[in-house]
């Protein structure tokens, strides 16, 4: 099954695809959604479900908000996790 399918408008398309480029141009960020993305899938919802309300509460950027929510998808999650460990080998 492809990543992104027809369940999947392409507005996800776009925030997985900022999300991984701020990542590997961040070395903060990557560091950070890595961390998250190695957690536990229901821990990792949680936590991004609890960031998704602070960053709604500070009035964030809704791609932004809209990147990190695509996190919560285990499929997407992985696959940034790749391209973001693939990204570290190609440096």
């Amino acid at each position: 099954m492809p990543l992104f399918n027809s369940k999947y408008p392409s507005t996800d398309l776009d925030n997985f695809t900022t999300l991984v480029l701020a990542a590997c141009d961040a070395p903060d960020m990557k560091m950070q959604i890595m961390k998250i993305l190695e957690l536990e899938a229901a821990q990792r919802v949680k936590l991004i479900n609890s960031i998704l309300t602070h960053l709604s509460h500070q009035r964030a950027p809704t791609q932004l908000i809209e990147a990190i929510a695509c996190l919560k998808n285990e499929a997407v999650a992985e696959k940034v996790k790749e391209l973001i460990a693939w990204g570290n080998n190609s440096a």
